[in-house]
C-alpha cells in the first residue's frame, strides 16, 4: 500500500479503486504485474481457441509475459488526456486475476468509451467476467459522465458476446478483419447511457476518481460516484 500511495502522488491514477460484491479493480503495482504475468504464463485461453485480438496474447512464455509488460508501460507512456488506455488489474481474493481496459479518444467530446479484458482460465465461467465489466461501465458512465460504450468481440466467441448481452450491450454491426492469416468477422456492441441506467446491475463502489479527472480530459465535472 506504501508503494501505491507514493506511486499515486506521481500518477493519480494509481489512487482510484472499483469495488464490486467480489472484486477490486485498480491500476497495478510492478509486483502485481510480475503475478499478472504468471497469470498469463499460466494460461487465459482454452487450448484451440482464438477470442482474443491482441497477438501478444497468443504467444508463448516468456514472449506473452513480456507482451503483457510492454501494453501496460507502453499504455502509461503514451498517456494523452485526448487519447488513453486505462488498464486495471482485477483481483479476487486480494490477488490479481486478469485485467480490464477502457479507453477512448477526445472523451471530453464525445464522452464515448471502448473496453477489453481477459481472464486467467481458473476464474473464467464463474461470472467474474460480467462483474468486471459491470465495474467498467459503472467508472465510465456513472463515474466519468459517458454517453456511449462500446465493445466487440469475434463473432464466433459465444462466451464473450453472451457477457456482453448480460451487460445490455446490443449488436453495432460486423467487420471483416484480418487475423492470424485468415478472415474472421469481428462482431461489435454498443450500450448508450440510457439503457444503462434502464439495466439492473450491482452496486460498484468507485473511490478516488476526482483527482484524476484532468487525466481523462475531464475538468469540473460532477459525479456519481462515492468520495474516497
Amino acid at each position: 500500500m506504501f508503494i501505491r500511495d507514493r506511486m499515486s502522488e506521481i500518477w493519480p491514477l494509481y489512487g482510484p479503486a472499483l469495488v464490486t460484491p467480489r472484486l477490486e479493480l485498480r491500476l497495478p503495482t510492478q509486483t502485481d504485474l510480475v503475478d499478472l504475468a504468471t497469470v498469463v504464463r499460466d494460461g487465459i485461453q482454452e487450448p484451440g481457441s482464438a477470442p482474443f485480438h491482441e497477438g501478444w496474447l497468443y504467444e508463448p512464455s516468456p514472449q506473452a509475459e513480456r507482451g503483457l509488460l510492454r501494453s501496460f508501460f507502453g499504455s502509461l507512456a503514451s498517456w494523452g488526456a485526448d487519447d488513453w488506455n486505462l488498464q486495471l488489474a482485477v483481483y479476487f481474493d486480494s490477488r490479481p486475476i486478469g485485467m480490464q481496459h477502457v479507453f477512448s479518444r477526445s472523451f471530453a467530446v464525445t464522452r464515448c468509451f471502448g473496453s477489453s479484458c481477459w481472464l486467467g482460465l481458473p476464474y473464467q465461467r464463474q461470472g467474474l467476467g460480467t462483474e468486471m465489466g459491470q465495474a467498467i461501465l459503472a467508472l465510465g458512465f456513472d463515474g466519468l459522465g459517458g454517453r456511449e460504450a462500446y465493445a466487440g468481440a469475434w463473432a464466433d466467441n459465444v462466451a464473450s458476446i453472451r457477457v456482453m448481452d448480460k451487460l445490455g450491450y446490443v449488436p453495432n454491426g460486423q467487420y471483416v478483419m484480418p487475423h492470424g492469416g485468415i478472415v474472421r468477422q469481428d462482431q461489435r456492441m454498443r450500450l448508450t447511457r440510457e439503457r444503462w441506467l434502464d439495466t439492473e446491475h450491482p452496486s460498484v463502489r468507485i473511490t478516488g476518481l476526482e483527482v484524476c479527472k484532468p487525466l481523462l480530459g475531464i475538468l469540473n465535472e460532477p459525479t456519481t460516484a462515492e468520495p474516497q
